[in-house]
Formats: C-alpha cells, sequence, structure tokens
C-alpha cells in the first residue's frame, strides 16, 4: 500500500530529527543547567548547615546564660532571706527592749501604786481606829448617859482590837 510507504518515510525522518533536537537539548541542559543548579543546591545545604550550626551555637549561649543568671537568682535569693532574717532578728531585739522599758516603767508604776495604796490603808485602819473610838463614846453615852473621854473610848477599842 503506497499510502503506509509515504506514512514511514515522512515520520522516519521527523522522528530521526526528534531524536536528534532531544538529545541537543538533553545534553545542553545537563552540560549548562545541571551545574548551575547543583551549586545552588551545595549553597543552599552549606547555608542550611552554618544556620543549624548557628542556632546550635546560640542555644548553647543561651543556656549558659540560663544557668548563669539562675546562679545569681540563688545568690540573691539567699541574700535576701539573709537580710531578711537579719532584719527580723534586729527588730525582735528591740522589740525585745522595748518591752523591757515598758515592763520596768509598769513595775515602777505598780510598786508606786502599791505603796499609795498602803498607806491609804494604814490612814484608814488609822482613821477607823478613832471612828470607832467615836462611835463607842456615842453609844456608851447614849446607852448609859455617861461621858467618857476620847482616850478611854481609844484604850477600850484598843483592848477590844487586841
Amino acid at each position: 500500500m503506497p499510502q503506509l510507504e509515504q506514512l514511514a518515510s515522512t515520520y522516519a525522518s521527523q522522528l530521526f530529527w526528534l531524536l536528534i533536537t532531544f538529545g541537543i537539548l538533553y545534553f545542553g541542559i545537563a552540560r549548562a543547567m545541571l551545574p548551575k543548579v547543583g551549586k545552588v543546591v551545595e549553597g543552599r545545604q552549606a547555608k542550611i548547615a552554618a544556620d543549624i550550626a548557628s542556632a546550635e551555637a546560640a542555644t548553647r549561649v543561651a543556656r549558659e546564660a540560663e544557668d548563669v543568671s539562675g546562679e545569681g537568682l540563688r545568690k540573691a535569693r539567699a541574700e535576701a532571706f539573709g537580710l531578711t532574717a537579719a532584719a527580723k532578728a534586729t527588730a525582735a531585739a528591740d522589740v525585745a527592749a522595748q518591752l523591757k522599758v515598758v515592763d520596768d516603767q509598769l513595775a515602777a508604776q505598780a510598786a508606786e501604786a502599791e505603796a499609795r495604796l498602803a498607806a491609804a490603808k494604814a490612814a484608814s485602819l488609822t482613821e477607823l481606829d478613832g471612828i470607832a473610838a467615836e462611835t463607842a463614846a456615842a453609844i456608851v453615852e447614849k446607852l448609859t448617859g455617861l461621858a467618857t473621854s476620847p482616850a478611854e473610848s481609844a484604850a477600850a477599842v484598843a483592848a477590844v482590837k487586841a
């Protein structure tokens, strides 16, 4: 069939030129483009590796800084607790001294009040003896009609008290 022979000769030349063009493009790209792409890939890998190394170094530095600041914080806390304890001790000593002064003042006031009470008691007892003598004299005069002297009444009250 003549139609098939014509197709074979036409398509054979097109297939030949397709293979030649494809080969030229393939080897052209492989020789010209692949090295550039390879350099870009290697550059990106190097940049990524450098960034990872930089991040690891920064992480180490941050951990060291955290350890140093943590140690500083622990020292500051210990110092603060020490200062607080010293302040509490000083305040307690001041309060104790003030309490001692107040206790001494209260003791002095109590002793003074007791002395006044004792004096008032002695004065009232002395006065009570006089009142008892006067009352006894008034009772004797009312009951018997006889008047007694204050000295006799005082002697009688002292005799009854004893």
